[in-house]
């Protein structure tokens, strides 16, 4: 079992390593998450990262997406939410920027009132 400061120092690790992921898919795709050219869709950004999420979780629930301790999927997962976060900060302004104050700050979207952690528990339990 890890100590605390090994949990600490490992949580460290794997944050660095989905922000690193992030800056370099943006850098290598363009701020196309946050900011999408809309070809075909005219949704924001918000909304266009839930529906990747969703189609994510949904693939996962199929059998699809998530095999063993594929890290590639679960780093999607991980660098989608970490984008929706930046999203909501963006849409909410000032008022999300002091996010390690101990607040918890609620953004606008309430990501459907909970049906996304109870999907994504039924989906990880095996019950889609």
């Amino acid at each position: 079992m890890l100590s605390q400061s090994e949990i600490m120092i490992a949580i460290s690790q794997v944050c660095d390593g989905i922000k690193e992921l992030l800056i370099s898919k943006n850098a290598k795709y363009g701020n196309s998450a946050l900011d999408p050219i809309r070809v075909f869709s005219r949704s924001d950004a918000v909304e266009q990262l839930l529906v990747r999420i969703d189609d994510k979780l949904s693939r996962i629930s199929r059998g699809a997406g998530l095999v063993g301790s594929d890290e590639d999927v679960v780093n999607d997962l991980i660098g989608y939410l970490v984008l929706l976060k930046v999203a909501w900060r963006d849409d909410q302004g000032d008022e999300m920027s002091d996010q390690w104050s101990g607040e918890t700050v609620e953004p606008e979207y309430s990501i459907n009132n909970g049906r996304f952690a109870k999907a994504f528990t039924s989906i990880m339990d095996g019950k889609s």
